[in-house]
């Protein structure tokens, strides 16, 4: 919800009805960092979980990729923050998600 507020339009929308949501009670830019920072957690979260419920090794190496890829997006966001790349890591975050747990769900299944 809080990438979608972002989206121009519905951001100006969202100031004119005085709508209190995050990105206009807040900053733009600190708006972009949340984001971020909650993918960030998320992925190491997903990642945690493999190593928990101890996943196939490859599975593990693969959620892996994938988090240290997603994590240089958020750091690159995190120092400087665009909607370009806030967009970008929400849709790879979001892919990242289904994947991840269909992944980790295979991972512990096929031991």
């Amino acid at each position: 919800i809080l990438t979608i507020a972002l989206i121009p339009r519905n951001f100006k929308g969202y100031k004119e009805a005085k709508i209190p949501m995050w990105p206009i009670v807040s900053t733009e830019k600190k708006t972009m960092r949340i984001i971020a920072i909650g993918a960030f957690f998320t992925s190491i979260i997903l990642y945690e979980n493999a190593r928990h419920l101890k996943a196939n090794g490859i599975i593990r190496i693969i959620i892996g990729i994938c988090c240290f890829f997603l994590m240089v997006l958020v750091m690159r966001n995190l120092m400087k923050p665009s909607n370009k790349l806030t967009f970008l890591i929400f849709k790879v975050a979001s892919l990242f998600m289904i994947i991840g747990f269909l992944l980790l769900y295979l991972g512990v299944v096929f031991i």
